[in-house]
């Protein structure tokens, strides 16, 4: 009789035990895991950001602060793909569609490296204007910077007439869902969906620059989503019928995101903690001419001063979001226009939020460069 109660007693702990364990786990692992920074709480994707002080990501690590070319892992280029080797990054023809929720790629077989790029090392960065310059040109640093400061760049009117063309020669580039340190290698890192990929970006400069009275056209085509590679001939085409009907356009800017990454299941996110809150580093990416381009830069110098004017404008406003401007001998077409440049906003490994933060306050710090 008395085995008989103590089976029963047994059989009874047992069956409490597989009621309450679920809830105790949950609790365990939340307790655990949110102290090691592993779980992001982030507002939807469409949610509106209207205050700098807003929290979209609240930052939760200590980043590692890189200040030397031995962590870039490409020959000055970021892995940034051109008009001539596009393909150095992505080669499906056609973007993949967005999933239906955040967990529709739940696996966690890759890893984010999230670090912060600080003030650089090395004989190819310059100190200008409050940031820096990484010339990977052939010409001399006291070039640069004489030529740089001689350049008055013209007014702007404010009057409602379109002058700064936004656009995204690679619009289907998105990022992360959320901010994690690991990630599911088969996600596709592009979509359509204009409220997740570079588009909401350019949205989020948009919004910024038209609220400090710039008349702003935002080019919201996606130049890539037939073909990759071919893309930038599609945007230029586009960019060049929008100028011409919109003379009065002096800045025109291609709103990408980067690519950085250490090997094939580590990636880069890189991040700067502005006002509290996770925001993606932005890398102006500004072209000099040369002899080998399809099509030669006349207004190059032009364009490297309106990078220097935005940087040292971010770096005053925001200091840290901006990594060094990256002036090379690339296409981009930036010969369409005095102004043109190619923006950088974070990389695969950052999160939708904070590339939409950091795309809020680029606008912010934009519309102050060019008042």
């Amino acid at each position: 009789m008395r085995r008989r109660k103590n089976t029963l007693r047994q059989a009874g702990i047992y069956l409490l035990l597989l009621i309450v364990s679920p809830f105790v786990c949950a609790a365990v692992v939340k307790t655990v895991r949110e102290p090691l920074g592993l779980i992001y709480p982030e507002p939807p994707v469409t949610e509106a950001f209207t205050a700098t002080t807003e929290v979209i990501s609240p930052a939760k690590n200590t980043f590692r602060i890189i200040t030397d070319d031995s962590f870039i892992k490409s020959d000055g280029g970021l892995h940034i793909p051109s008009s001539h080797d596009e393909d150095i990054v992505f080669t499906p023809d056609k973007p993949e569609s967005p999933p239906e929720t955040d967990t529709a790629y739940p696996g966690t077989d890759g890893t984010v490296d999230i670090v912060t790029y600080g003030k650089m090392s090395g004989s190819s960065y310059i100190d200008i204007g409050g940031g820096q310059i990484r010339n990977m040109t052939d010409l001399s640093p006291e070039t640069l910077t004489d030529t740089v400061t001689e350049i008055a760049y013209a007014p702007f009117l404010r009057d409602g007439t379109p002058e700064i063309l936004i656009y995204h020669t690679h619009a289907t580039e998105s990022y992360l869902p959320v901010a994690a340190p690991v990630y599911d290698t088969n996600f596709p890192f592009r979509s359509t969906d204009r409220s997740i990929n570079m588009v909401a970006v350019g949205n989020a400069i948009t919004e910024e620059l038209e609220a400090a009275g710039f008349g702003v056209i935002h080019d919201t085509s996606l130049y890539d989503e037939e073909s990759y590679n071919g893309s930038y001939e599609a945007s230029r085409a586009g960019v060049k019928r929008i100028l011409a009907e919109n003379p009065g356009i002096k800045v025109v800017l291609d709103v990408h995101r980067d690519a950085l990454q250490k090997s094939d299941t580590e990636i880069v996110a890189p991040v700067a903690t502005i006002n509290g809150i996770d925001a993606a580093q932005i890398m102006i990416v500004s072209n000099c001419t040369s002899d080998s381009l399809k099509y030669p830069i006349p207004d190059y110098m032009e364009n490297l001063n309106l990078a220097v004017q935005i940087n040292s404008s971010a770096e005053a406003l925001y200091p840290g979001l901006m990594r060094p401007i990256l002036f090379d001998y690339r296409q981009y077409n930036q010969d369409l226009s005095p102004g043109a440049l190619l923006i950088e906003v974070g990389g695969h490994g950052n999160s939708l939020g904070q590339a939409i933060y950091a795309g809020k306050l680029f606008g912010q710090s934009l519309a102050k460069a060019l008042k």
